[in-house]
């Protein structure tokens, strides 16, 4: 029964994700910045356990698409602030 319920709930995942043409990693960034707000790339990589170098093309393509808004971080210099 664990194992249908199993295959059921990843079906139904995927079917989610996919009807939002998002990937799981679109998904935990939108997630993370909705519950946590405004923050800087770094801690958003933080917060949904993405390698930092990684999180730069998640966030480029939710960017294109509209989803976030990135603007400089005038407290940390370098880094970039994602809404």
């Amino acid at each position: 029964m664990l194992a249908r319920l199993s295959s059921l709930t990843a079906r139904s995942w995927t079917t989610f994700l996919g009807e939002h043409r998002l990937t799981q990693g679109q998904y935990a960034v939108l997630v993370a910045l909705d519950r946590h707000g405004d923050t800087v790339q770094r801690r958003l990589a933080e917060l949904v356990a993405m390698d930092a170098r990684n999180i730069v093309a998640v966030l480029d393509q939710l960017v294109d698409r509209q989803l976030v808004e990135r603007r400089p971080d005038t407290d940390a210099g370098s880094d970039t602030g994602s809404r």
